[in-house]
């Protein structure tokens, strides 16, 4: 026998989850003991959204995050981050602090509740795989272990609610045994066969095979093998947005980004005339797609997705994604190098460590040069989080360096996502033991006004990011939507916010001799969370941006700010 709360913090650090980010309350508080007690770190937060965004950043890295809430008022405050971590396929464990079991059953009007008890719980239901209330001692084990299983096999949100009677309650762990790391189900033998036969031979035949990787294999650590795939057979890849970094991109066969009509023309061109493209695990969402205008040719389309496989018109059922991917490895046809003349990331890419960058110290500055400098100092393996709007749409042209991946919230689009998924990020690198790695963050003021409170959580625990405060004095991303005065905000004084906060003063940067400056210091201090407010432009941003503004724009029936007019005049 063995006390609940002492078994669920058992089971968190066995299925790979160092760190609970939370706030406390009166319902929790138990549950907390028991968590501050174990081998788990507890990182307290400003508030309870952001504990789910730093829950979803730390599981990106780490594999598996969690996040701890009181009951309906700490958890609703939760919910819109649960739901950007189902959308993106994100395994976060959400755990809730809640009543007492008898005030369950007498449903009596105490503080936080909304009459029925179980509203907050109806709510978490369609955003997460599974869910639970840890009410009997009988079963709450077995209900442990089958909710933390499903929310590693299918890499999305899970629920856990624990009524404050039940963290002192011994529980019977006899039934369950030890923890078992779920496995993939095994494919069907006889239709994965047929599936692999069917998807070489097709490869085989074609003459200019495309592959297009995407976030399925981020999630389910598939990385390595989809290395092997293109380093073997010599068939070069372009990624998605959902999807960039997946593997270094200065790999010889990278092409670069596709994002349907709005890829580089070459990139665009090389898809658009591929004979084999096969899509591994990707979603293909709007902004993936730039605005669903992907060129995949359905009759030399092969869609490869968790459990199946597409080809053509007809589908492969019951065949999971990293058995096929392993079998594929070993079986893939191996083209020449290069299989043929395809575009190169590595020279194409508008961003890159060897691009050239016109400066004038006096310049005003301006995102093409914060992003084109930025490419030259991103250090290797570092993590580049880009909220939505101007800097994830900077950071699609910009080349992360060897061993660099990406974090950004492409399908959801949640703003004020990146800075609780920033903390959430550095302390998962801290666990994982690489201190050489660290976090770049780029995100634009009117996004930060909603989470900023959490760069002090980053100085309480003392992590060491730059923090790229992007100044265009409000929303541009809406701005290039349609405009009006609600895509106004406060001017804030940015840069004295980390002092503020307890930390250190930030640099304010205007021109391109200051933003230099800023980012010398930056690498100077590897140890430090260095704050850099880049001030620019209100509607300056790129060609993507404002082509994902008109298309916004026009399926939400509004006037676009961007016309065809104004995009034409643009190079790419």
């Amino acid at each position: 026998m063995v006390k609940l709360g002492e078994f669920l913090c058992q089971r968190l650090k066995e299925a790979g989850c160092d760190d609970v980010f939370g706030v406390p309350g009166d319902f929790n508080l138990g549950l907390f003991n028991y968590i501050v007690a174990s081998e788990l770190n507890y990182v307290g937060c400003c508030n309870e959204l952001n504990s789910a965004y730093a829950a979803d950043g730390y599981a990106r890295v780490k594999g598996l995050g969690c996040c701890a809430t009181t009951y309906a008022v700490g958890e609703l405050s939760a919910v819109n981050g649960i739901a950007g971590a189902f959308a993106e396929s994100v395994p976060v464990v959400k755990i809730v602090g809640g009543p007492m079991r008898k005030h369950f059953k007498e449903m009596p009007l105490l503080h936080h509740t909304l009459g029925d008890y179980m509203t907050p719980y109806k709510m978490y239901e369609p955003i997460t795989v599974d869910q639970c209330v840890l009410n009997d001692p009988r079963f709450a084990a077995r209900d442990i272990d089958r909710v933390l299983t499903n929310c590693l096999l299918y890499k999305r949100p899970v629920y856990i609610l624990v009524p404050s009677d039940m963290p002192d309650m011994e529980i019977d762990t006899t039934d369950v045994g030890e923890w078992k790391t779920p496995v993939e189900p095994a494919s069907e033998p006889s239709v994965l066969e047929e599936a692999l036969e069917e998807v070489v031979e097709r490869l085989r035949k074609a003459k200019h095979p495309v592959f297009v990787p995407g976030v399925e294999l981020i999630r389910r650590g598939l990385q390595d093998y989809f290395q092997q795939l293109t380093t073997k057979s010599h068939i070069p890849y372009a990624t998605m947005l959902l999807s960039k970094g997946l593997i270094s991109e200065t790999h010889p066969n990278f092409m670069g980004l596709y994002m349907g009509q709005r890829s580089l023309p070459e990139v665009r061109e090389a898809i658009a005339n591929s004979d084999c493209v096969v899509i591994i695990g990707e979603k293909l969402t709007d902004f993936n797609t730039g605005g669903f205008t992907s060129d995949f040719n359905p009759k030399s389309r092969i869609i490869i997705n968790y459990d199946n496989v597409s080809v053509s018109s007809h589908s492969y059922n019951q065949v999971y994604i990293g058995e096929f991917l392993r079998r594929l490895v070993e079986m893939v046809p191996v083209f020449p190098d290069p299989a043929y003349e395809y575009p190169r990331a590595k020279y194409g890419c508008p961003n890159r460590r060897d691009s050239v960058i016109s400066k004038v110290d006096e310049a005003k500055l301006d995102m093409r040069y914060i992003f084109k400098k930025l490419a030259k100092i991103l250090p290797e393996k570092c993590i580049l989080i880009a909220e939505t709007g101007a800097s994830m749409f900077s950071a699609a042209e910009t080349m992360l360096p060897d061993g660099g991946t990406y974090i950004g919230q492409t399908f959801y689009g949640s703003i004020g996502y990146t800075v609780g998924s920033c903390l959430g990020a550095c302390i998962a690198l801290r666990e994982k033991g690489d201190p050489s790695r660290r976090v770049v963050l780029s995100v634009g003021d009117g996004s930060f006004q909603l989470t900023a409170q959490e760069v002090s959580t980053m100085i309480r625990y003392n992590c060491n990011p730059v923090i790229l405060l992007i100044n265009n004095d409000g929303y541009t991303i809406e701005r290039v939507i349609t405009d009006n005065i609600y895509n106004d905000i406060q001017m804030w004084d940015y840069a004295s916010l980390p002092k503020i906060f307890g930390g250190k003063q930030g640099i304010k940067a205007t021109t391109h001799g200051e933003f230099d400056q800023a980012l010398s210091h930056a690498t100077s201090n590897p140890d430090d969370l260095v704050f850099i407010e880049a001030v620019i432009g209100r509607l300056d941003c790129n060609r993507l941006l404002k082509c994902a503004g008109r298309m916004m724009a026009m399926n939400n029936k509004l006037q676009p700010s961007i016309t065809e007019e104004m995009l034409e005049k643009e190079q790419l």
